[in-house]
Parts: structure tokens; C-alpha cells; sequence
């Protein structure tokens, strides 16, 4: 099942970063990175998994529910497609900041002054430093 689901996110990534080269220039250098990294590391994940060979018998029950802890990388794994998916159609700084977010709690973050701080920072942030001063036009989608 592993396997399965870090074959789905490779391909996935592939055509997300196709899809990310229509972005206006130079917007779509993080989502590209963010796609690059999640490909890289289930690139790395099937390595691991092919290097210990079939699994082995486990002894005990057979099934038992799933723990959070084991959900949360696929959960991130989502954010991040979601994500490249939302840039065109909500814009580049309402989606880093449902994705900031949405990230922030899959990470365990308390407290709603942190959401707000840190979202507010960064998209502040990614706006003074690409659209006053490298001047990149970035995706604007339906809200911003």
C-alpha cells in the first residue's frame, strides 16, 4: 500500500509540475521546488522500500486502526497538490495562505494568533520581496 501511494504522489507530481510551467514567469518557482521535494522524497521512500525486500509476516492482530502520526505525511502530501492546484484559481497569495494554514495544523500549531502572525508574515513577506522588488507577476486568481 506504501508503494502504491508514493507511485500515485510521483506521478502526480510530474503533471503538477507540468502544469506549474504555465504559471507566469517566475511564479512558479515555489510551487516547482514544493513538487520537487515531495517527488524526491517518495523517490527515496521507494528506494527504501524496495532495498528491505518484502515485508514480513507480522505477527499479532492483522489490522488495527490507523494512528494519526502515520496519516500526517500523506495529509502534508495533499496540501502541497492542493495547493499547486488552488494557485490559479484563488491566486498566488490567498493559496499560500490557506496552505500555510492548512499546514500549520497538520504540524500540531496552537493558538489562532500564531496562524495569523505567521500567515501574515510570510505572505507579507513573499509580496515585498516578489512583486515590489523582482517586480514577478504573480498568478491572480478569482479572490486575489
Amino acid at each position: 500500500m506504501e508503494a502504491a501511494v508514493n507511485v500515485g504522489l510521483v506521478a502526480a507530481s510530474i503533471v503538477l509540475y507540468r502544469i506549474s510551467l504555465g504559471f507566469p514567469l517566475g511564479s512558479g518557482i515555489f510551487p516547482r521546488v514544493l513538487l520537487l521535494s515531495l517527488l524526491l522524497l517518495c523517490g527515496a521512500n521507494l528506494v527504501r522500500l524496495a532495498r528491505s525486500g518484502p515485508m514480513r509476516r507480522r505477527t499479532g492482530p492483522a489490522r488495527g486502526p490507523v494512528s494519526p502520526d502515520r496519516l500526517t505525511p500523506l495529509a502534508q502530501y495533499l496540501a502541497i497538490v492542493l495547493y499547486v492546484l488552488a494557485i490559479h484559481r484563488l491566486g498566488f497569495f490567498t493559496s499560500t495562505a490557506a496552505f500555510v494554514v492548512s499546514s500549520m495544523a497538520l504540524l500540531g500549531a496552537r493558538g489562532r494568533s500564531a496562524y495569523a502572525l505567521t500567515t501574515l508574515a510570510l505572505v507579507a513577506a513573499l509580496y515585498v520581496i516578489f512583486v515590489l522588488q523582482f517586480r514577478v507577476p504573480l498568478p491572480r486568481g478569482a479572490l486575489l
